[in-house]
């Protein structure tokens, strides 16, 4: 099996899509060995479904990237334990409370560039204005977290999730958290950077350990602002390779504001670019028996999303752009994940991103500048290769 995997890496396919090949050869649970360790891959609807769903697959296995930046704590690199749950659920109220900026023309993008940088700084500013307050934006750029969400695509990140490669730990992703940890030091000491109901605010009065909150930001940093920016990047890349498409989405929201074609759109589009097609990993905390596979204790777990989003037995013609599908009871449409780490920014999350990709819409006619089709890189997510234009549209 390894021969094939190399074999199909030096044909230029992308980790997940080897994933998917093989299991449409090996089935939806098969295993590899790396370094005298047992890695299952899960893959399919159904099997996945029932591994995120089951909390015997919750735990997360030893890996040295994870290790290194958020030191097995807060919510993406622990356990499921008593903090785990205690910090989800604070984060489930917290953004509940979250409102979305207000965006008016003034604050529109430079249409002289050929991406929405000054938009993906709304979003990072609107989401940092979350977590500490109206202050913050007076006091820190964040202008290095967007050159970060363009350097993580030029190395193929995969290998640092992979067990016993710390050698392949990619250097400028620690250096990327050690600045974060710097910034969120300096903000929890400085108590004066913070408002009555931001987010530190908020935790200190429900839980005294700074520690822990300082994890917590971290998580709420990585996760919250690069897939959700680069999925805002596929929306734009999508609505300018189908103008038609575009077109009908602006005349229909001009109409009919509360017309639900604009997330009809955001779905398919999250569906067919799945922002995290390899989850995180997990391992198992007893012996398990799965589809009549037994898999031991302490296994580590690949799950393979990206077979969700493009399993035929829930989707007609799964590879196609099609507008018309139903997504509200398709048990393969999971794209904030399911169980235990479930993502609890979601609901957030694409609010913000409807409330961005409309504005962007209603104000500017979305363009092809550099047209590679449907082309992407894999780095953590996955990043189209077209950029776009945006010409503001006529008052």
């Amino acid at each position: 099996m390894l021969l094939r995997i190399i074999w199909y890496y030096i044909k230029g396919y992308k980790i997940f899509e080897i994933l998917t090949l093989l299991s449409q050869r090996y089935g939806s649970i098969f295993r590899l060995r790396l370094f005298n360790k047992h890695i299952f891959v899960i893959s399919g609807t159904t099997t996945i479904r029932k591994v995120l769903l089951d909390k015997r697959f919750s735990n997360r296995p030893y890996i040295s990237l994870i290790h290194q930046t958020l030191q097995s704590k807060g919510i993406i690199s622990s356990n499921v334990n008593k903090t785990f749950k205690q910090n989800k659920q604070f984060l489930l109220n917290q953004l509940t409370k979250f409102k979305l900026i207000n965006f008016n023309k003034t604050d529109s993008i430079n249409v002289n560039k050929t991406d929405s940088i000054n938009y993906e700084k709304l979003y990072i500013d609107s989401f940092m204005r979350l977590l500490f307050g109206e202050s913050i934006l007076s006091k820190y750029s964040f202008k290095w977290m967007l050159d970060f969400i363009s350097n993580q695509f030029k190395t193929n990140n995969l290998l640092s999730f992979i067990p016993s490669t710390k050698w392949f730990t990619i250097r400028y992703i620690l250096r990327f958290q050690s600045k974060i940890n710097i910034m969120i030091k300096n903000i929890i000491s400085n108590k004066s950077l913070a408002l009555k109901d931001s987010f530190i605010q908020n935790y200190i009065q429900l839980y005294p350990n700074i520690d822990q909150l300082e994890i917590l930001l971290h998580d709420c940093i990585i996760a919250g602002i690069d897939n959700p920016i680069n999925t805002l990047r596929w929306l734009l890349v999508y609505a300018a390779l189908n103008p038609l498409i575009q077109k009908q989405m602006f005349e229909d929201y001009n109409q009919n504001k509360n017309s639900n074609k604009i997330d009809l759109f955001i779905n398919e589009v999250m569906r067919l670019t799945c922002a995290g097609p390899i989850l995180i990993p997990r391992e198992t905390t007893e012996d398990i028996m799965l589809n009549n596979i037994l898999i031991p204790k302490g296994a580590f777990i690949i799950i393979n999303m990206w077979t969700c989003m493009r399993d035929k037995d829930y989707w007609d013609s799964p590879d196609e752009f099609l507008l018309d599908r139903q997504f509200s009871n398709n048990p393969a449409f999971i794209p904030f994940g399911l169980g235990y780490r479930r993502c609890p920014g979601s609901s957030m999350s694409k609010k913000l991103l409807k409330e961005l990709f409309t504005k962007i819409l209603i104000d500017y006619h979305i363009t092809i500048n550099k047209n590679r089709g449907y082309q992407s890189i894999f780095g953590i997510g996955i990043k189209p290769l077209s950029t776009f234009k945006l010409n503001p549209r006529l008052e």
